[in-house]
């Protein structure tokens, strides 16, 4: 008999929220039981989606801040006879002062200062008549912090007047940063800051569309069609069957050519005359193929591992194939095709 593994979830599941001295028979055990797991599965959906809701609705990015230099709880009261410099009350360095505040959701609001008592009186005064789109603080240090209420990059803040230097905020324009307009990389899309513009809907788009890519770069060799260019960074295998065919770049200089490196060999433009060596046929490579697609002041001369040249590529497009044999005095390379601007092939 399979075991009910769901069953002993649920029972599990409800016994796990009965109530202390709660009556429990058949009938609570599996009706009330199925009731009570339903309610809680409800409720943790809505749970979550109340949760998704709400990080979906946070914008990420910074807000424009303008963060004061001076501490307000250094401000004295103003006295004509002891205190002429004092910043409070009557007649005090901030009374009758303007301070004017622009940021970026619309024109500029100013604050005129009416003998404030406290660095708290300084903050909401400007609170009370600058209130648009704007909030006033003041930080651990009593200075006073200026936060425009937009976020990211399009946030903007900037104090100006002649209380702006009592109350030592800097002169220009604060901005904001990020251009994320949704939190859904707080769900676990993406890191903090991880994309750069656009939503995080349209960085998934991308991420789909690269994707995409690679689908067709598979459904190419199924044989749909695929458009270029696309660059290697070889060696490149294609198989067909049991033949490989495995594509490399020749550098550009004298080297030696090896069949079981490449099949395939693609020369550069050259800047010299160069001189190609055919490594000994080994391993069970059969042919190796010279292609010249590019054209160049300099031609390329190529050699069996035992000096005699086997073809002489020239400035022009060309290729040519070498096939394996032994002429009983060990494994060569011959010339057995050719095409295009090949001026000399050696027997």
């Amino acid at each position: 008999m399979a075991y009910d593994f769901m069953g002993s979830m649920v029972f599990h599941a409800f016994v796990r929220m009965l109530n202390d001295g709660e009556l429990v028979n058949h009938e609570s055990l599996y009706r009330l039981g199925l009731v009570r797991l339903a309610d809680r599965t409800a409720y943790l959906l809505d749970a979550i989606g109340r949760a998704r809701a709400e990080l979906a609705s946070v914008a990420n990015g910074t807000r424009a801040t303008l963060l004061g230099s001076k501490r307000l709880s250094t401000f004295t009261q103003y006295d004509a006879e002891t205190n002429p410099g004092g910043e409070l009350g009557p007649g005090g360095l901030l009374d009758g002062k303007t301070l004017l505040l622009g940021e970026d959701s619309g024109p500029a609001e100013m604050v005129q200062f009416v003998a404030p008592l406290t660095p708290a009186d300084i903050a909401q005064q400007i609170k009370a008549g600058a209130p648009k789109n704007k909030d006033a603080s003041l930080d651990d240090g009593s200075r006073l912090v200026l936060v425009s209420k937009t976020l990211g990059a399009s946030s903007s803040l900037a104090a100006s007047g002649t209380a702006a230097a009592v109350l030592g905020l800097p002169s220009g324009t604060a901005t904001g940063t990020g251009a994320i307009d949704d939190g859904a990389s707080r769900i676990g899309f993406f890191e903090y800051g991880a994309v750069a513009t656009g939503t995080v809907r349209s960085a998934l788009v991308g991420l789909i569309q690269a994707v995409d890519k690679l689908g067709k770069a598979k459904a190419a060799l199924a044989g749909d069609t695929f458009t270029g260019p696309v660059t290697f960074a070889g060696p490149v295998t294609f198989k067909s069957g049991t033949q490989d065919t495995v594509f490399a770049n020749a550098p550009n200089a004298d080297a030696v050519l090896d069949a079981n490196t490449a099949n395939v060999v693609l020369l550069p433009i050259l800047t010299a005359s160069r001189t190609y060596t055919l490594a000994e046929p080994s391993g069970g490579a059969r042919r190796i193929r010279i292609v010249r697609l590019a054209v160049s002041g300099f031609g390329a001369t190529f050699r069996r591992q035992d000096s005699a040249m086997v073809g002489f590529p020239p400035n022009g497009q060309a290729w040519a194939e070498f096939t394996h044999f032994d002429d009983g005095a060990g494994a060569r390379w011959r010339p057995t095709a050719w095409g295009g601007s090949v001026s000399q092939v050696i027997w």
